[in-house]
């Protein structure tokens, strides 16, 4: 066992948030005071305070948060709330209210996170541990991809049984009236983290 002696108070950093350890503790931000749900520990996601109407936001995984078990949360010099959960590392946009996902695949040392194992230094860098180490990174430097990729056709069907045609859409697919049930298949060209391609 180590003992650790304080020998000084440690300054608060203004941009820090701790655990919040009773139900009407808050932590203020930029766009109103956050507070994690004190019912079961951190179980029900992110709660926002308008301080105005003095109504409370809830956010949960319905609203697009990667999973309910809010566990940290801190925030950037530009006013995004930064979670750690139990399912990857979340950025909190309040003023669009929308939420970006990261995980292992885009190197976390894993996508389970620990509570009270979070810190943002006064230079802006912050630190997330979990339960394989911890990740530090500088909010301003994570830039999504702004590369799209190429989706192409990689099947066709008519009733179910598929069809030997071109898919590179040079050659134009002619169907009579009575092959009135199509199917087909596609893919994106993006194969770093495949799982987060989106389709429209």
């Amino acid at each position: 066992m180590i003992r650790v002696k304080r020998t000084r108070k440690l300054p608060r950093l203004r941009d820090t948030f701790t655990t919040l350890t009773t139900p009407t503790a808050s932590a203020k931000t930029r766009s109103g005071a956050f507070t994690k749900p004190q019912t079961d520990g951190t179980q029900l996601g992110l709660n926002r305070l308008d301080p105005r109407s003095g109504e409370f936001k809830h956010y949960t995984e319905k609203n697009g948060l990667p999973n309910n078990v809010v566990l940290g949360i801190l925030e950037d010099n530009d006013g995004n709330l930064w979670l750690t959960t139990n399912n990857g590392l979340a950025k909190f946009d309040p003023r669009t209210e929308t939420f970006t996902h990261y995980d292992t695949s885009d190197g976390l040392q894993s996508n389970e996170f620990n509570s009270n194992a979070y810190f943002k230094s006064k230079d802006g860098t912050m630190y997330v541990g979990g339960i394989n180490g911890f990740n530090i990174f500088r909010p301003e430097e994570i830039k999504p991809n702004p590369v799209v990729p190429q989706v192409v056709v990689t099947r066709f069907d008519v009733f179910n049984e598929s069809q030997l045609v071109d898919l590179t859409g040079r050659t134009p697919i002619e169907l009579s009236h009575q092959q009135d049930v199509i199917s087909f298949e596609f893919s994106a060209f993006d194969f770093q983290a495949p799982q987060k391609n989106q389709y429209a």
